[in-house]
């Protein structure tokens, strides 16, 4: 049985990207960005793409 995510009137903060991304993969193509060196974790979303400043 599904459960609800959230119960009515309550705010749930969800990133841009996570919210969007099958959306856009399915509409555009694949979801593609620049990574951040601050990253441990590449955030759930588009695919991560890490460059070092000379490339």
């Amino acid at each position: 049985m599904d459960e609800p995510v959230a119960i009515p009137g309550q705010r749930v903060a969800v990133p841009f990207e996570q919210y969007f991304h099958g959306s856009i993969e399915i509409s555009l193509g694949p979801f593609v960005a620049l990574g951040s060196p601050e990253d441990y974790v590449p955030p759930h979303g588009a695919v991560r793409h890490y460059a070092t400043d000379e490339t």
